[in-house]
């Protein structure tokens, strides 16, 4: 008999793979269409990183073993981040490239008010989940509050010049990695 964190963690873990796997399949055909499509270096940093959310996320999901009690409500608020990780790996690809040559940065631009929305909506997600279920305080949210304010101005003021983007990948990235090596010996599996 399986375990009620087990058994929880089973279509946590298939969503996180549904999204791997997208971004892995989306990667990969870049790679093989490289001499057909111009890449625009943020939109790979956006692809990185949503990898690396995936594989955080999943790792991160075994905190919820001290979590005894489970109802549906509370499932599907926690399932909310992996789902909403999927959509993001799924908007970061084209559904059809067709024939011709593409450019991943006309791409990029066509479609990052969707892609920084479900940016917004994850760091949400992250720090009422931190919150409430891992009972961190609001002042250790203030890199996913930075976040989402600052994703809410690019969107408010449309600002879409690419250097915006190049910056918010890159701080994005910087933001990753320091939150990586600040909490390096949190991360742990026991």
């Amino acid at each position: 008999m399986i375990s009620v964190f087990e058994y929880v963690t089973i279509l946590i873990s298939i969503i996180l793979g549904l999204g791997i796997t997208k971004l892995l399949g989306g990667f990969a055909t870049m790679v093989v269409r490289i001499n057909q499509c111009t890449i625009y270096w943020p939109h790979v940093i956006f692809i990185v990183l949503a990898f690396l959310i995936h594989i955080q996320d999943w790792f991160v999901t075994y905190e919820l073993r001290k979590i005894s009690t489970w109802n549906l409500p509370l499932f599907l608020f926690v399932v909310l981040y992996p789902v909403t990780l999927y959509l993001l790996s799924y908007m970061l690809f084209p559904v059809k490239y067709g024939n011709s040559t593409f450019n991943y940065k006309d791409f990029f631009l066509g479609n990052y008010v969707r892609i920084y929305s479900l940016l917004i909506i994850l760091a949400l997600l992250s720090v009422l989940q931190n919150v409430f279920l891992f009972h961190y305080t609001w002042m250790n949210q203030l890199i996913q509050l930075f976040i989402v304010v600052s994703l809410l101005l690019v969107l408010l003021f449309k600002l879409n010049k690419s250097i915006v983007h190049q910056s918010i990948a890159v701080v994005l990235m910087l933001f990753f990695i320091a939150s990586l090596l600040v909490e390096w010996n949190t991360l742990i599996i026991e």
